[in-house]
């Protein structure tokens, strides 16, 4: 057995907590289950479960069981540190931990009003300083909707798009039907369906989960990354918790969040955008 603590590196990723068995490499998946109640969702997220169970060790959590405030919109998180949020004592900070100690998240979650339901909203609102200082590098990400008639891509669309600005190497999800009659029994064409939706999803996802090789930079993300610690080297208004993160990352003064091989021209878009932020701070001053 191989333990990777706090700061550890595995094959190029910057790793809170990894476990791998060498015999059968186990990873452990977190299933976010995001429905108000004890429905649909939560059958798909057992059945998720049970299928996975023998490629990873499972955890499921149903956000519904979690004391998750509702976000005052107060700034103290990106500004002062997610220590001064005034509602640090709920179990948002539990569940971001399970998240750090996983090797990949599936959200498991009805497409309510064509986006996902409140419960899971408050918890990417509470967490937004995460999008500021990014730490789930390495980890797969799957969002399984269940819908009634539309809209579930744009809210698998999101939630990948949401967890790609923390890290995540995101895997197209599955979209299944039956969520507009919750109480009715499944015709066997939608259910084999549905099935056959999440058994590729959930191939691929495994395929993701178990590849440990550093995932390549979008040209879009060595934008973001490049022109954040740009800012936060040259602007005097960078927040300093974001800074000082990127500091002890050793971010400023890295090609990337984490050490993977970058072609050529990708380094030159970086560094284009590490000039043009330096010139944007001068012709401030």
């Amino acid at each position: 057995m191989i333990v990777c603590h706090n700061g550890a590196r595995l094959k190029g990723y910057s790793v809170s907590r990894v476990i791998i068995d060498k015999e059968y490499g186990m990873k452990k998946v977190l299933i976010i289950e995001a429905s108000s109640r004890k429905g649909f969702s939560s059958e798909i997220a057992m059945q998720i479960k049970e299928e996975m169970s023998q490629k990873a060790e499972m955890e499921v959590i149903h956000l519904r069981d979690y004391h998750i405030a509702r976000c005052k919109g107060c700034c103290a998180c990106l500004s002062l540190g997610s220590a001064a949020c005034p509602l640090r004592e709920d179990d948002v900070k539990l569940i971001l931990e399970k998240m750090v100690h996983s090797d990949g998240a599936i959200f498991v979650t009805p497409n309510y009003s064509l986006s996902v339901p409140g419960i899971l909203k408050d918890l990417f609102d509470r967490l937004a300083f995460v999008f500021h200082r990014p730490r789930l590098f390495g980890k797969a990400c799957l969002p399984v909707v269940v819908q009634g008639v539309y809209g579930g891509n744009k809210v698998a669309k999101y939630i990948n798009e949401a967890m790609g600005f923390w890290g995540m190497n995101s895997v197209k999800g599955a979209i299944l039907s039956g969520g507009i009659y919750p109480q009715r029994e499944l015709k066997n064409d939608v259910r084999e369906k549905n099935n056959r939706a999440l058994m590729k999803a959930l191939d691929k996802f495994s395929d993701r989960l178990h590849d440990d090789k550093p995932a390549q930079p979008t040209f879009f993300k060595m934008m973001i990354f490049r022109m954040t610690r740009s800012s936060m080297k040259y602007f005097d208004e960078a927040l300093e918790p974001d800074k000082k993160y990127f500091e002890v990352k050793g971010w400023l003064e890295s090609d990337y969040y984490y050490d993977v091989d970058i072609n050529p021209i990708k380094r030159m878009v970086g560094k284009f955008f590490d000039i043009m932020v330096r010139r944007m701070a001068r012709s401030n001053h």
